[in-house]
């Protein structure tokens, strides 16, 4: 996936570690890993969130051969931080803060909840 040169950062790794032990701990994990990643680090940016999703599923995708059921996970976990992305840019578009994590949850509430009823 192209990020495994990236230097590490706090933050980040310890939002991948929590993705992943999402993820991984009930086969519907990934149904809230967004939704508790944006509320267990509310002060992240919307990227951070967005670069530890992928950081997961690379994991997954790393760990697992393709034929296990941990892969689903790592394929869900990249279409829902696809549908992030297009929540960021509909924030944009709404001019609505995006700076932080907070801001995302602020946007589900008002304007699109699918993450938040997930």
């Amino acid at each position: 996936m192209g990020i495994s040169n990236a230097v590490p950062d706090p933050v980040t790794e310890g939002m991948t570690e929590q993705a992943l032990q999402i993820l991984l701990a009930a086969p519907d994990g990934w149904r809230s890993v967004v939704r508790d990643l944006a509320a267990g680090w509310p002060a992240a940016r919307p990227l951070e969130l967005s670069y530890a999703l992928v950081c997961a599923a690379q994991a997954i995708e790393t760990n697992f051969d393709d034929d296990s059921p941990s892969r689903t996970a790592s394929d869900k976990v990249l279409r829902l931080t696809a549908l992030l992305s297009t929540d960021l840019y509909a924030m944009e578009v709404l001019e609505m803060p995006a700076n932080c994590a907070a801001d995302l949850r602020s946007y589900w509430t008002i304007h699109d909840p699918y993450f938040l009823q997930l």
